[in-house]
């Protein structure tokens, strides 16, 4: 069995990411993973304001820092073809935009990121056939934190989606609504009371003017601000007042109230994924 062969036998290792749904020792023969830099790191700014009449300084808010790891690997190869071929396959791989990263040792959380660097040397085997190189490759996360690759799913009861988000920070929910009569318009109002309006709650059912049919399946996104009805982005359909920014299920208990036109009837679901640092 050649050195590369058994490269490919060994597991993969715990701090090797997983890109895009793949392993980089899946994707390219003699690949290994050796060592992860920096990802348990964290760095804020302060903002302080200083005045001649005092000492020190006026603390005025925190910022969570963008982050940047830094994964080091080996690649082994038994020729100089296959050596640079293998690096052209690997510079491919890392050049995707806001790729997925999945830890192996943390499969239940992911971060979006972008590389920034690659860096190798090569380093001949001495007439042995076999080439090998330790090089590196840097991640810049422009969003520092993780999110739970599993979402929770709430049901609507009685007006009120109800949870309790175990994560650190506050989540972006998402939410489907099904439209089991026509309806003119629905109501979103988080625990901080950030309302989003949808359609025209004015409207009584069954009016002509109802923007939703039966059947339809409306989906809100406040991450983005988007309204999809079936397929069809409708933007246009949301209040221009509505509160999407400051619209989130914070840490701890949550009571979401949705409401929609009198005399409609509907079923809804929220989704939302934890978020950590």
């Amino acid at each position: 069995m050649s050195y590369v062969s058994y490269i490919s036998t060994l597991s993969i290792p715990a701090c090797a990411p997983q890109i895009n749904g793949s392993f980089l020792e899946e994707q390219i023969p003699g690949f290994r993973t050796t060592s992860v830099d920096n990802r348990q790191s964290w760095r804020v700014s302060l903002t302080e304001i200083g005045s001649d009449l005092l000492d020190g300084s006026i603390y005025r808010r925190r910022k969570d820092n963008n982050k940047e790891v830094t994964v080091n690997f080996n690649i082994t190869t038994d020729s100089k073809a296959t050596f640079n071929s293998s690096w052209n396959r690997l510079r491919w791989l890392l050049s995707k935009e806001s790729s997925k990263f999945i830890f192996n040792d943390e499969p239940k959380f992911y971060m979006i990121g972008n590389v920034t660097d690659i860096s190798g040397k090569s380093l001949d085997g001495s007439g042995s056939g076999v080439v090998s190189s330790d090089g590196s490759y840097t991640i810049h996360f422009s969003d520092p934190y993780k999110y739970a690759v599993a979402e929770t799913e709430v049901s609507l009861s009685n007006g009120v989606f109800t949870t309790v988000n175990a994560g650190m920070y506050p989540s972006k929910p998402r939410f489907e609504i099904t439209c089991t009569s026509s309806l003119a318009g629905i109501t979103l109002i988080d625990a901080s009371r950030n309302i989003i309006l949808i359609g025209d709650m004015s409207l009584a059912s069954g009016a002509a003017q109802s923007k939703f049919q039966k059947n339809d399946v409306i989906k809100i996104n406040t991450a983005d601000c988007s309204i999809i009805v079936g397929t069809t982005p409708n933007p246009g359909y949301g209040d221009i007042a509505n509160q999407w920014e400051a619209f989130k299920i914070q840490n701890g208990n949550n009571s979401i109230k949705c409401t929609w036109t009198a005399g409609s009837t509907a079923t809804a679901k929220m989704f939302y994924r934890e978020v950590y640092r």
